[in-house]
């Protein structure tokens, strides 16, 4: 869309802005009726979320969906919109679901936002993509050691196995390669004694409790 032609009387340059073959969906009315509608069923696939999306778009296909979307079932309001603004934010909201669209092959796929997926090994750097880098630590999010309280003076001591008001977490510095492995490796292991005694120091501090009253 829109071509543009730069020329200073040597060299013309011409800039077009292109989208990817799906945009032609944004201009598609869709309408849904209201009522209660399966988001897929390949056995009898009439009817549903997916089917009436391909009546507006009949040159695409289905691709994979995840099997925990077959048979899922919401209840709609009538909906009035275009078909693209459809699939990216009313469907996705009310399925727990995430598409992906395949320009190449015209596929239409669904996965639901809590299958796990496998790790795709993506690297990006300045020999490829990335032009600037650009690191901000968010230091109010990386906290190693907190203090609960609330109203009253109420704190976790009566459940917290070190006796303290203080609770410690070092995972991101960890994941991160920050702590040296073996430091890690005695770090996990004091964080494991330390959950697998909650519930017997809790015990401790309720009989504790008891005694005293």
């Amino acid at each position: 869309m829109n071509p543009e032609v730069v020329g200073d009387g040597m060299e013309e340059t011409k800039s077009v802005k292109a989208y990817s073959i799906e945009k032609e969906l944004e201009a598609k009315k869709f309408f849904l009726e209201e009522g209660t509608f399966n988001f897929w069923n390949p056995a009898s696939p009439d009817d549903t979320i997916i089917s009436r999306i391909l009546e507006i778009a009949p040159a695409w296909s289905v691709g994979y969906i995840s099997p925990t979307l077959i048979g899922r079932y919401r209840t709609f309001d009538q909906v009035d919109d275009y078909l693209l603004s459809f699939i990216y934010n009313t469907a996705p909201e009310k399925f727990r679901c995430v598409f992906v669209f395949d320009p190449y092959l015209k596929t239409i796929s669904a996965y639901d936002v809590d299958e796990e997926r496998p790790t795709l090994p993506i690297y990006l750097d300045f020999d490829n993509l990335v032009q600037e880098l650009d690191v901000e630590e968010m230091t109010d999010e990386l906290v190693t050691a907190a203090s609960p309280y609330g109203a009253d003076d109420l704190d976790i001591r009566a459940v917290n196995p070190t006796g303290t008001n203080w609770i410690y977490d070092l995972s991101y510095f960890i994941a991160n390669g920050d702590i040296p492995s073996d430091i890690a490796e005695k770090w996990e292991a004091w964080q494991h004694d330390f959950l697998t005694n909650q519930t017997y120091y809790r015990g401790l501090v309720s009989l504790e409790t008891s005694a005293t009253a």
